[in-house]
């Protein structure tokens, strides 16, 4: 699988690109994931679209460090855009942190991207102090991260999540955290002129529906959806669901 030099360290990514792609989608993953969050998705694309699932710098199989500035990841996410000659139009989707470097990469660049797919995030992502302080002591709770699922999720499947997540350094949670923690662009939503799909779990603890509901109520045109019996992971707790409402958003 492909690497191309990004400001000076490889940054890695999945793809599945048809012969015959017309157009593109480009995962970006939340907090301390990696590309492989998205494997149901990029097995199932909408007919005629490629996918490319990245590795943020710090994370999975990229090399570097993690950032703490959700700029760092919006600029390295952009230049990856421009170097893999992925077919137009372009939309990046985004979940949890990788919503919010999508938000960045619109506000931040243009004509880099065609339109946006936001999951589970927010224009402000607050981040708990206490979670933090932990995090900056070397400390992770398991809890934490299964609060992350509904109550109606698979406990097989939480289980190898929180499992994979173990495998994840404390520091680059931290970091992640960190640069979620100081995100905020709730003012600058009426500078968005992109299609926008913004998708919430109905049972999502970490990114509520109220922030779903703001994002759509303050991007021109964007379309909401909400998928029943899912939390904050909606890629892997409701895949054939979430593929089906992204189709038809990049295909209408």
């Amino acid at each position: 699988m492909p690497k191309i030099t990004v400001r000076g360290e490889e940054m890695f990514y999945a793809v599945n690109r048809p012969p015959e792609a017309r157009g593109s989608l480009v995962f970006i993953h939340g907090a301390g994931g990696d590309h492989s969050l998205w494997g149901q998705l990029m097995g199932n694309l909408p007919v005629g679209f490629a996918g490319y699932a990245v590795d943020l710098p710090g994370h999975g199989q990229s090399g570097g460090q993690p950032f703490n500035d959700m700029g760092e990841y919006a600029r390295a996410v952009a230049e990856l855009v421009q170097s893999i000659d992925a077919p137009r139009p372009l939309y990046l989707v985004g979940q949890s942190m990788g919503g919010a470097i999508t938000l960045t990469v619109a506000l931040e660049t243009s004509g880099v991207i065609d339109g946006m797919v936001l999951i589970g995030t927010g224009a402000r992502m607050r981040v708990a102090p206490a979670l933090l302080e932990a995090l900056a002591e070397g400390r992770q709770d398991p809890a934490f991260v299964r609060l992350s699922f509904s109550p109606h999720s698979d406990p097989a499947m939480i289980d190898e999540f929180m499992a994979s997540q173990a495998e994840v350094p404390v520091y680059t949670f931290y970091q992640d955290f960190l640069a979620c923690s100081v995100f905020d662009v709730t003012q600058r939503m009426d500078e968005i002129n992109l299609p926008t799909l913004i998708v919430v779990g109905l049972d999502d603890k970490m990114t509520p529906v109220k922030l779903a509901n703001f994002l759509h109520d303050n991007i021109k045109g964007a379309q909401l959806a909400t998928i029943e019996k899912a939390g904050h992971m909606t890629m892997i707790e409701k895949p054939e669901e979430l593929s089906r409402i992204i189709a038809s958003f990049v295909g209408g």
